[in-house]
């Protein structure tokens, strides 16, 4: 009876164990779809989506609703700008944006973590990027895009 009692005990262990580990997935994998929410945008509303294939930005400045464009990793911005990966780990994203003017080129790594157990990113936006100071800008995560 107590041999009958263990090996159902260890039958209903292993059936309840979680198959779902996503330790090994890595950023884009793991948060492939997910629109994050810029916290800190105070000229309207502004949405970040990283997909596996691309990148996603969508605004809504209140003159044109929920306008999004995307890049294709590794495709170009406009004709002088391309956007790439970087670095893909498990909880940190690096993106590269490369860009050619007046014969010169230019490179900036943006560099993205999670936060708050994931539902949260943080992006630090170097120095020269958008503003002459290094910033760091937090973003909430949306499971949908929230213009919808």
């Amino acid at each position: 009876m107590k041999k009958l009692l263990f090996l159902f005990t260890t039958l209903l262990l292993i059936s309840c164990s979680s198959e779902d580990d996503d330790s090994t997935q890595n950023f884009l994998e793991k948060y492939n779809g997910v629109y994050w929410a810029s916290n800190e945008n105070d000229a309207g509303d502004f949405w970040l989506q990283f997909n596996l294939t691309n990148f996603v930005q969508c605004d809504d400045d209140g003159v044109v609703p929920c306008f999004c464009d995307s890049v294709t990793w590794g495709g170009m911005i406009d004709v002088n700008t391309t956007v790439s990966v970087k670095e893909n780990g498990v909880e940190k994203l690096v993106i590269n944006y490369s860009a050619q003017i007046d014969g010169m080129t230019f490179s900036f790594d943006l560099n993205i973590k999670t936060i708050n157990d994931d539902r949260g990113i943080e992006v630090l936006i170097p120095a020269g990027f958008e503003n002459e100071n290094e910033t760091t800008e937090t973003f909430t995560r949306f499971d949908s895009q929230p213009c919808n």
